[in-house]
C-alpha cells in the first residue's frame, strides 16, 4: 500500500483558521464530481484538469459538494496542494428509521476511513442545508442524528474539524452542532441584502460563532448570455449575463476580503 505523506498543522484559534500556527484567509471553489457527457465516470486527467483550473484562479481550498469524490480528486488535492473540505453527505433531508441511522454511521466511518489520511484533507463537512419539509417526522430527530454523527466523527479522526453548513441563520439548534458553521447564501442572486447585510445577520443569530465561512456565493452565469451588468439576472429566467455575474462577484470579493468575521469562501461552482 501506498500513500502520500505530508506534514501540517490545521486549526481554529478564537474562530480563526491557522494553518502551521498562522492565520491564513481561505478561497475557495466547490466543485461537483460531473463532466458532460461523462456524468460522475470521470477519468483521472479529468480531476487533474480541474485542479489546474482551481490553481490557476488562485484557488487555496475546494470544497467538495456534496459527498465523497473519487481518490483520484483527493490524490491531485494532495499533489496540488490544495486544501480540501470533504462531504460526510447528510443533505437536505434525513430519515428517522433505524435503517437510515444504521446506513448513515456506515456511510460516516467509511467515508473518514477513506480519506482521512489524505495530507490536503482539512475539513470534515457533517452536513449541508438539512431541512426537513414533512410534517409527520418528529421534532429535533434531524438534530439528534447530526449529533451523534458529529460525535462518532471526532472519536474516529479527532485530527480534523468537524464543519456543518447551513443557509439558514436562525436554525439555532442544527447550527449549534458543529465545531464551526458555515453559511450559504447568494446576495444579489436572491432577495434583496447585500453580502455584508448577510454577515451581519448570521453573527446576530448565531453568537456561538464569532467567525464563520461562506461556503457558497454567487449568481448564475451563461457564456452565451451577454446584457449590461447593470441589468440583474432573474434565477427564474434562462437568460444569466456573464457581464451581471462578474460585477456581482467582484462586489462580493470585496466584501468577503475585508471582513475579519468571514475566514473562508467557496464560490459556487465549478
Amino acid at each position: 500500500i501506498r500513500r502520500t505523506v505530508g506534514f501540517r498543522t490545521a486549526e481554529f484559534r478564537d474562530g480563526r483558521f491557522c494553518l502551521n500556527g498562522k492565520k491564513l484567509k481561505v478561497y475557495g471553489v466547490n466543485r461537483h464530481e460531473d463532466y458532460e457527457g461523462k456524468g460522475w465516470a470521470l477519468e483521472p486527467g479529468d480531476d487533474a484538469l480541474d485542479a489546474r483550473w482551481m490553481k490557476a484562479m488562485g484557488a487555496t481550498a475546494v470544497r467538495l459538494a456534496h459527498g465523497a469524490h473519487g481518490q483520484g480528486m483527493l490524490d491531485e488535492t494532495d499533489r496540488q496542494g490544495l486544501m480540501a473540505y470533504v462531504a460526510i453527505p447528510f443533505v437536505n433531508e434525513l430519515r428517522d428509521t433505524p435503517e437510515y441511522r444504521a446506513n448513515a454511521r456506515q456511510e460516516t466511518l467509511e467515508t473518514v476511513a477513506q480519506f482521512r489520511n489524505h495530507p490536503s484533507v482539512i475539513w470534515w463537512d457533517l452536513y449541508n442545508e438539512v431541512y426537513n419539509s414533512e410534517k409527520d417526522i418528529p421534532e429535533g430527530f434531524q438534530e439528534d442524528i447530526l449529533e451523534e454523527m458529529r460525535d462518532l466523527v471526532r472519536k474516529t479522526d479527532p485530527d480534523h474539524p468537524v464543519l456543518g453548513t447551513t443557509s439558514i441563520s436562525a436554525k439555532t439548534r442544527l447550527n449549534a452542532i458543529p465545531e464551526q458553521l458555515c453559511f450559504n447564501v447568494y446576495p444579489g442572486w436572491y432577495g434583496t441584502e447585500t453580502m455584508s447585510d448577510w454577515v451581519d445577520i448570521f453573527l446576530r443569530h448565531n453568537p456561538k460563532f464569532p467567525t464563520f465561512a461562506m461556503t457558497e456565493y454567487g449568481a448564475g452565469g451563461n457564456v452565451d448570455c451577454h446584457e449590461s451588468a447593470e441589468v440583474r439576472n432573474r434565477t427564474v429566467c434562462p437568460f444569466h449575463s456573464e457581464e451581471y455575474q462578474t460585477e456581482l462577484h467582484l462586489h462580493d470579493w470585496r466584501e468577503i476580503a475585508r471582513r475579519d468575521d468571514v475566514w473562508g469562501s467557496f464560490i459556487w461552482n465549478m
